[in-house]
């Protein structure tokens, strides 16, 4: 079965647990949010733009670059999601986000290296 086949029945077969999760979250916390429809097309736009259209880029590029190349760089995408957050919505780093950032990027730094070194002794 195609990828984009897959994709499409994992969503169709999710829906009975996320739509009674979500019913039963939004029971217990209803008073303290209003639904409205500009809420609900924003939502929507989410669920669709970037789970279910992006799957198909993130896979694409998987594909062309590789899968170990791939993952290690979605680890950067949370401290490129951190910085873009700073820069754009004035969102405050503080320090023990900055040394959990350069841990993460030293870790990818550090797999790269050995996958290299790894390829060089073969």
């Amino acid at each position: 079965m195609p990828g984009w086949q897959v994709i499409s029945w994992v969503v169709v077969l999710a829906l009975p647990i996320c739509i009674p999760g979500s019913l039963f979250i939004w029971s217990q916390t209803h008073t303290q949010h209003t639904i409205t429809v500009h809420g609900l097309v924003g939502i929507t736009m989410i669920g669709v733009s970037s789970m279910y259209l992006g799957f198909f880029a993130w896979y694409r590029g998987l594909k062309d670059a590789g899968t170990a190349h791939g993952s290690q760089v979605q680890q950067l995408q949370g401290i490129m999601t951190l910085g873009w957050a700073a820069l754009l919505l004035g969102e405050k780093v503080t320090l023990p986000m900055i040394v959990i950032s350069l841990g993460v990027i030293l870790c990818v730094l550090w797999a790269l290296m050995s996958r290299q070194r790894t390829l060089e002794m073969s």
